[in-house]
């Protein structure tokens, strides 16, 4: 069970962003960023942990988890700080 709670806290971590992205246009760009950020978190705990300890996070080969995940939250902090404020 120990080995799920890197996925739990970076599903929550996007879980919580997208709830913010939610709540109105003026919330999309933190809600992205708070994305962004937990998906590079998420990343980093693939890259650090072995993969005993990475539960879920643990899909592919270490470098395809960490380069798509590495991707994915770089791009959703490009988007979030691109977009104008409302």
């Amino acid at each position: 069970m120990l080995a799920q709670v890197p996925y739990l806290i970076a599903l929550a971590l996007v879980i919580a962003g997208v709830i913010w992205a939610w709540t109105g246009a003026h919330a999309v760009g933190n809600g992205a960023a708070v994305v962004g950020a937990a998906l590079l978190a998420a990343g980093v705990a693939r890259l650090i942990l072995p993969k005993s300890a990475s539960g879920l996070l643990a899909n592919r080969r270490r470098w395809a988890d960490v380069l798509a995940l590495g991707v994915l939250g770089a791009a959703l902090l490009t988007v979030a700080l691109l977009l104008p404020p409302t």
